[in-house]
């Protein structure tokens, strides 16, 4: 049976996405705030 290998490659790769993603994130924030820093007069 596989299914408990199956699941075990899920999780790690969820896990690996969701680390991906919260960096993304970051990253994006960090961008928007800098633009609008060095913009204040864009208005969202």
């Amino acid at each position: 049976m596989c299914d408990t290998e199956d699941w075990s490659n899920d999780t790690e790769n969820s896990s690996l996405l969701q680390h991906h993603n919260s960096k993304a994130s970051i990253l994006l924030r960090s961008v928007f705030f800098t633009v609008q820093f060095s913009h204040p007069h864009i208005d969202k």
